[in-house]
């Protein structure tokens, strides 16, 4: 009996010591990954896979929603993965604007996934245009799940009416060291549904960068995605897939760098942004990357301590080119929890404080930073001022260490942002993975 609960208890422990590893030994890094969307623009879109190599001819047939004649592609691009795996990227193109296209990958007779999505909308587009913010949510852990199952169910609604078109990721997707294994098991796998029908545009995070090198663009992170470097998603080109930028609608999205380059005023990636900036025509402009400029969370933009230096070399190198070029929407992670300004300008001029401190609230009041707050709708002319995000409660653990000045509301729940669009209004909804929308903001432009 006494060796029976010895090995009962010797079991006990072991399955225990599995559970605390949360499941990240046992990833394996050959695991297929389903098709899934890249670089969805008005004309044209790509479909990647991963599966072990196989002679069996693949192709990927789509159609127009509505129509029933399926177009084939035979042309599929075969690249080498790690370990007995392959990489396999297909084109589709032309593809009508702002249409609803079917999709399927076929290998013999065996359809290996399919999906739906949409294509890129014109500036002028008369459907708003809905964009999934996501930071931070690489854990692998239940959390993650709630808040995918809450905006799934959110956008499900009568009230939101139309599906989501895009995702974007402010960095940190695949903890703790983005592998191959990890980016399987933390972000193709839990958004597989997802990815197949939506494309996503993601900024590196600091826990990418551990296995990916942005010099050589090399590394789990590059693999995964394919992203805009000759200006094809409609921004200026940017010779690489470290930053880049792109139209959908009436916005057009940068997305930088803040985890592994130079963050100097005259850097690579600075030159590029001003001509980026300079070029866009699209009535709304988002900014997002992964060290924010202002928080209080589990980092803090108060010190040049943390994260070394990077908060706050992006406010006071970056941030004054993105609003004086009248950049609406600045978002991050990498703090996290959600954190969310008012509508201000020119907070970065403290930087020469002791500390590169920003001061009180009542000081930015006086100084006229502060151009709009607690409020839950405001008119901002283009140009006239800027709105601040931390969308780092996605899945890691969340917390806050006190309240930023520059901050209008705050949380410490999971959750995820949701932006609808058009060309007069931008409206943002926080929604916690409880399915409850905590916060909401929506910016009109003046009626002409």
């Amino acid at each position: 009996m006494s060796r029976f609960l010895f090995l009962l208890f010797l079991t006990l422990i072991l399955l225990a010591a599995v559970y605390r590893l949360d499941n990240r030994a046992f990833i394996p890094s050959d695991t297929p990954r389903k098709p899934y969307l890249q670089q969805v623009q008005g004309d044209s879109a790509l479909v990647c896979w991963r599966r072990v190599s196989t002679n069996i001819p693949q192709k990927v047939e789509w159609r127009v929603n509505g129509t029933s004649e399926w177009n084939t592609v035979e042309e599929v691009l075969q690249e080498e993965g790690p370990g007995p795996v392959y990489n396999f990227t297909s084109r589709l193109s032309p593809l009508p604007p702002d249409a609803r296209v079917e999709y399927r990958v076929v290998a013999a007779d065996l359809i290996l996934g399919q999906g739906s999505f949409h294509t890129a909308k014109a500036s002028d587009s008369a459907n708003p245009l809905k964009v999934w913010v996501l930071g931070d949510s690489g854990s692998g852990k239940r959390e993650q799940y709630h808040v995918l199952n809450a905006m799934a169910k959110h956008t499900a609604t009568p009230e939101a009416k139309t599906e989501i078109d895009l995702m974007l990721h402010v960095g940190d997707m695949a903890y703790s060291h983005g592998t191959e294994g990890e980016f399987d098991g933390r972000f193709f796998r839990p958004y597989s549904e997802m990815l197949a029908n939506l494309s996503c545009w993601p900024a590196i995070g600091n826990h990418e960068i551990k296995s990916s090198d942005v010099e050589t663009e090399s590394g789990p992170y590059f693999d995964a995605f394919i992203l805009p470097m000759a200006g094809e998603g409609g921004g200026a080109p940017s010779g690489t897939e470290v930053y880049y930028s792109f139209d959908n609608g009436p916005v057009h999205f940068i997305a930088l760098d803040s985890s592994g380059g130079k963050i100097t005023a005259d850097s690579e990636m600075i030159t590029w942004l001003k001509k980026d900036l300079a070029s866009h025509d699209r009535e709304w402009c988002i900014a997002f990357f992964h060290h924010p400029p202002y928080s209080l969370g589990t980092h803090t933009s108060q010190t040049a301590r943390d994260s070394r230096g990077r908060l706050v070399a992006m406010r006071e190198i970056v941030i004054p080119l993105l609003e004086a070029a009248g950049v609406d929407l600045i978002m991050a992670g990498h703090s996290h929890c959600y954190e969310r300004s008012a509508v201000v300008k020119g907070v970065f001029g403290y930087g020469s404080a002791p500390d590169h401190v920003v001061p009180d609230r009542e000081t930015l009041r006086q100084d006229g930073r502060i151009l709009h707050e607690n409020g839950d709708q405001y008119e901002v002319a283009k140009g006239e001022g800027t709105l601040y995000v931390v969308v780092g409660h996605g899945g890691a653990g969340v917390g806050l260490s006190g309240e930023h000045p520059l901050m209008d509301r705050f949380d410490d729940q999971h959750g995820s942002l949701l932006l609808t669009i058009d060309q007069r209004s931008l409206l943002l909804e926080n929604v916690v993975s409880s399915g409850e929308v905590m916060d909401r903001l929506l910016l009109l432009r003046p009626t002409p």
